[in-house]
């Protein structure tokens, strides 16, 4: 009997000590992976809302010329706190919050106007690894029956203070850009294209353009302002930022 008893407590035992070193490995592993996760540079913010080349229509009108905008992105564990950067495209009045420890922020904004907003993720253990999201843009409508205006043109290339290298055989130079509109309309260009100022009155073949990209005749050595007009199917329109570029050989 006391034989038996010894096997009996002896497999108790077993099964006793297996639970207990089950339960410290997965402690172990659990510990592990915060570590890791603390360990680890935080992640770019996934913008939520306003929705991206939209119409913002969850604003809340609190005055004639204003609206109180709420702003959402993912939030990221690796992330101790956010910076939240909007700015407006027309007017170019950039706002910027800092040390947002939530994934959501709200602004009082004026309305009629087109904005640009992306946020930036910050961690305490690795401060020189900032995370920028994606840049999204919205237009603020007056009303909600107003049709907005198009987006400015994101002019695409040449990027701006560059140099174009071309040779004596080819003076040809490509300018490319990006535009869309809140209310999904057609959308037509106008470019505006000089060795002043960028403002000069265009030429009609540069005039009522559908493509987003047109080849400009160049010479080596001057520079060259440009800047695009949308004009969407309501006749509303958007003049871009002014770009330069210098061309040589």
């Amino acid at each position: 009997m006391t034989g038996k008893r010894c096997i009996k407590l002896s497999n108790m035992n077993r099964q006793t000590l297996f639970s207990l070193f089950t339960l410290c490995n997965i402690l172990i592993l659990n510990f592990s992976c915060e570590k890791e996760k603390q360990n680890s540079p935080p992640l770019p913010a996934t913008l939520i809302q306003p929705v991206n080349g939209n119409n913002c229509t969850s604003s809340v009108i609190i005055s004639q010329t204003q609206s109180s905008v709420s702003f959402s992105w993912n939030s990221d564990s690796n992330t101790d706190y956010y910076s939240f950067n909007l700015l407006n495209l027309n007017s170019r009045e950039n706002f910027i919050e800092t040390n947002i420890s939530s994934n959501t922020t709200t602004k009082r904004i004026t309305r009629g106007y087109p904005y640009e907003w992306f946020v930036e993720s910050f961690s305490n253990s690795f401060p020189d690894e900032k995370k920028v999201s994606a840049k999204w843009q919205f237009y603020l409508p007056l009303d909600e029956n107003f049709n907005s205006p198009p987006f400015p043109a994101n002019l695409l290339s040449p990027i701006s203070g560059s140099s174009i290298k071309i040779s004596a055989n080819n003076s040809i130079v490509n300018l490319e850009w990006l535009s869309t509109d809140p209310d999904s309309d057609s959308l037509t260009y106008s470019l505006y294209f000089d060795e002043i100022d960028g403002k000069q009155p265009p030429k009609e073949i540069h005039k009522s353009l559908s493509l987003t990209n047109i080849d400009v005749d160049v010479e080596i050595g001057k520079i060259y302002y440009w800047r695009i007009l949308t004009i969407d199917s309501e006749n509303n329109a958007s003049y871009s930022q002014i770009s330069s570029f210098r061309v040589i050989n």
